[in-house]
């Protein structure tokens, strides 16, 4: 039995899955050098490529290139058109397709049957945030769902898996296998995005679910793609200035339009990020002799990092230049934006700077968070120490920075880790009272409670509100669909709140209900991570039994904006 993780990044994408022979997560490498598989789509006379392929085709004549075709998910179909997707090559398309080939080669990688049992796929925090992100969560699904060797598939946060990874290692490897019970810190510098993301982390202490664990997300800020809609101040915007600085500091005037429309300048970054990925000692013994405040520190003699072929031509490459572009592009964004979540952790009282905290850690992932001028400028903003416990014991080397998200989504999927949540409110429908018996009057309102507080659930998962016997309650659909939702964020429910759902979600529901007016159905309410609310409408016939493939599910909002 095969099950996978997947961290599909909008620059690169891993998969990982847990072996129970070695008891190990493995990245898949599947001949290469590092797992990470640029998520770039190039079409030529019909025919795909993918990946490394699909990249080293960037430019080339007679070639379409997709990038970025997972941030357009939740975006309206004109944008996707100016972004060249045009034709059948929408979004949707193009990541059904990728995804297809990566878990098509993950299955053969691993030489286990010919199907995935369980797929776990990790998205931004942000997914989970923002009602506009609502639809493509759906899309995403809907993609997966169209793999027949995929039999259960979940969508989580990267956050969340990342977090499951390091909770998994800190348990793995301390000498007492304790249960990491805290907070983590998690900075994930990436090719287009910067999430910074402050999780709490409380383990079950149940003997039946050793595994099982309460993961919530305090705070999230950002830069780049998730948070802007477009590649900021990450690792590519770093690659493609240092590289155009280099071009206009060796002589070489832009084209028209500028280098970045140029497939040979792409080429270079490329060649500039291989270099970067794997000079990383040098880079570091030259920026500790020389400092990383002033470029003009750098001695001439030791100034030149590499040199990147361009048009013919070798162009030096200069530790100066990489880090004056990093002072001027890449510093005053991290900085701001670790100073928004500092301010959040001093509101609320996190002793974050205190070195010999146990339950506090701090997490650098992420391919670009294994620059050095990345990780010293958190170092430093931290007052790391050499014995500082705020980093130690989850990560142990560069591979758990780089994959812990797909290795996390491995654990999940296998079911070493698990994530318990509970219902933040119940959730059910009220129903108006009949007349009393004297005729004068309405008679008392009930609610039929699908979701109880606090009670364990299971994200994006149908309850349904049930009678004294455990059977569905079935409810008569009229023409008024579902106008009144009873919600309480109490064990007490006599202090529930009866609310009017607003317009445009009522007008959505009814839509979806409009061929089944004079039906009885069962209605349950499902929750997602971010507490977006789905209505599932099961429809039964008239002596009570479920009719099969007429059940119906309306996505639509999180519950402080769905209610009048």
């Amino acid at each position: 039995m095969l099950s996978l993780g997947v961290d599909f990044g909008s620059t690169y994408s891993s998969v990982s899955a847990y072996r129970r022979d070695t008891n190990n997560v493995e990245p898949m490498l599947a001949g290469m050098a590092a797992p990470h598989i640029p998520s770039v789509v190039s079409v030529k006379n019909g025919v795909m490529d993918f990946g490394k392929a699909a990249k080293s085709r960037t430019g080339k004549s007679g070639v379409r290139t997709f990038k970025g075709f997972k941030m357009l998910l939740p975006e309206s179909p004109e944008t996707a058109r100016l972004r060249g997707y045009t034709g059948e090559y929408t979004p949707e398309y193009i990541t059904e397709r990728y995804l297809e080939n990566l878990l098509t080669k993950a299955v053969q990688y691993y030489h286990r049957g010919t199907r995935v049992e369980r797929l776990v796929i990790c998205v931004p925090e942000i997914w989970f945030q923002s009602v506009r992100s609502v639809n493509a969560r759906a899309k995403l699904r809907e993609i997966c769902r169209k793999y027949l060797f995929v039999h259960q598939m979940q969508i989580v946060s990267e956050p969340s898996a990342a977090c499951a990874f390091f909770a998994y290692n800190y348990h793995r490897n301390s000498r007492e296998r304790e249960l990491y019970d805290g907070q983590i810190l998690l900075i994930d510098y990436g090719g287009g995005t910067l999430d910074i993301t402050l999780t709490e982390i409380n383990p079950c202490r149940d003997k039946d679910a050793p595994g099982l664990m309460e993961i919530r997300v305090l705070e999230q800020t950002g830069a780049g793609e998730n948070a802007d809609g477009e590649i900021g101040e990450a690792g590519i915007a770093y690659m493609e200035n240092v590289m155009e600085t280099s071009l206009r500091r060796f002589g070489i005037t832009p084209p028209e339009g500028g280098f970045r429309t140029e497939p040979r300048f792409m080429r270079a970054v490329d060649r500039l990020e291989e270099d970067l990925q794997s000079m990383t000692e040098a880079i570091r013994d030259t920026y500790d002799a020389f400092g990383t405040e002033n470029p003009s520190d750098i001695m001439d003699s030791m100034d030149e990092f590499t040199t990147i072929e361009y048009g013919g031509t070798d162009i030096p490459i200069r530790y100066s230049v990489m880090l004056e572009v990093y002072r001027e592009r890449i510093y005053p964004v991290l900085n701001a934006k670790l100073d928004e979540m500092i301010q959040y952790m001093n509101e609320k009282k996190i002793p974050f700077m205190e070195r010999n905290r146990e339950n506090f850690k701090i997490a650098l992932v992420g391919g670009f968070g294994n620059f050095y001028l990345v990780a010293d400028q958190i170092e430093k903003k931290f007052a790391f120490s050499s014995s500082d416990r705020r980093r130690q014991g989850i990560i142990f080397n560069r591979g758990d920075r780089e994959n812990a998200i797909s290795m996390g989504a491995a654990l999940l999927a296998e079911g070493i880790i698990g994530i318990r949540n509970t219902a933040p409110y119940s959730i059910g429908l009220a129903s108006m009272g009949c007349m009393d018996d004297s005729g004068t009057g309405m008679g008392p309102s009930f609610t039929d409670y699908a979701i109880h507080y606090r009670e364990p659930i299971r994200f994006e998962e149908p309850f349904f509100a049930k009678d004294a016997d455990g059977r569905p309650l079935l409810y008569y659909l009229s023409e008024k669909g579902i106008s009144r939702i009873a919600w309480s964020q109490s064990r007490d429910l006599s202090q529930a709140r009866v609310d009017l759902i607003r317009p445009e979600y009522e007008d959505r529901i009814r839509r979806a209900l409009a061929d089944s007016y004079g039906m009885l159905a069962s209605i349950g309410f499902s929750l997602d991570g971010a507490g977006v609310v789905s209505v599932h409408i099961q429809l039964h016939d008239w002596l009570g039994r479920p009719i099969e493939g007429r059940d119906k599910i309306v996505e639509l909002t999180r519950l402080d904006d769905l209610l009048v």
